[in-house]
């Protein structure tokens, strides 16, 4: 896993799609020799509320790939699987997190891992994670960050996003920075999601990405927030073309971001991977 030859090259699958609900079939922004499909659709005890036992298979299905640079996870129900990516992080990172939502939840009962409490669980458990700086969310969200939590999270509410993106980023301690992306925190007109949305416009955030970069080290990402099948075909598949459209935006930003590290083969010169001019497109 993680490696494909063609031609006598080795393609590297750094980005990988984790199709837990099907919400991908009908995209092709994955397209790439870049692209991995890990297929989860037999999973039970996954959604929105994981079990322990079904929360290892899915770290074990992770370890196949140690190429890996971000990952696509389907709809918001399955946010919790960065838990599992973010967990391997060797060096002090702040979490960059764009949500209408804290996901600072109490989880229901041990040891159970949820969509809506995964920040809490990785603020309990990761002593590497310095910060957390979510982006997108109501205003009201402030108000449910747990004391004990207070000084390692920060929010930037929507009505903050009219700030010139260094401003919105001035607080990241860190060098090193993992950003994970539910596409709820965008407006409606940019991608649909099943939560309610928040007022990012798509440019905003990638701009935002990309100030980013400027002064800090991204290590990683990963994207969630699709939109799965419903009763009207026609609506269904007019979310589908909105969600795959911007997810190709941001994988083709986030792509070219991770390039700045160091590539799997161990150069540090910036030279391309092999296979990376197609990504998104075949």
């Amino acid at each position: 896993m993680g490696t494909e030859k063609k031609g006598g090259i080795v393609m590297f699958r750094i980005v990988s799609v984790l199709d837990f609900d099907a919400t991908y079939e009908n995209q092709n922004f994955h397209q790439s020799t870049l692209c991995e499909r890990v297929d989860l659709t037999k999973l039970e005890s996954a959604c929105r509320f994981c079990t322990a036992g079904a929360f290892s298979f899915i770290v074990e299905k992770l370890k196949k790939n140690p190429f890996r640079k971000m990952a696509f996870l389907g709809s918001g129900n399955y946010h919790y699987v960065a838990l599992a990516l973010i967990s391997k992080i060797k060096s002090p990172f702040t979490l960059v997190l764009f949500d209408h939502h804290a996901d600072l939840m109490d989880e229901p009962a041990a040891p159970l891992i949820s969509c809506g409490g995964w920040v809490r669980n990785a603020l309990d458990r990761l002593p590497n994670l310095i910060k957390v700086l979510i982006v997108g969310t109501d205003a009201k969200e402030a108000q449910a960050i747990p004391v004990e939590y207070a000084a390692r999270v920060d929010l930037v509410p929507n009505h903050r996003l009219r700030e010139e993106e260094k401003e919105i980023l001035a607080e990241i301690p860190t060098h090193d920075v993992y950003v994970s992306i539910d596409k709820d925190a965008l407006r409606p007109m940019d991608a649909v999601t099943d939560w309610d949305q928040g007022k990012i416009r798509i440019g905003k955030m990638l701009k935002i990405l990309e100030a980013l970069a400027a002064d800090h080290r991204v290590i990683g990402a990963d994207v969630c927030g699709e939109a799965p099948m419903g009763e009207n075909f026609v609506d269904s598949l007019a979310a589908m073309e909105k969600n795959n459209a911007a997810n190709q935006k941001i994988l083709e930003v986030l792509f070219r971001l991770l390039r700045r590290r160091a590539n799997p083969l161990g150069k540090k010169d910036g030279s391309p991977i092999r296979g990376a001019a197609g990504v998104g497109k075949r």
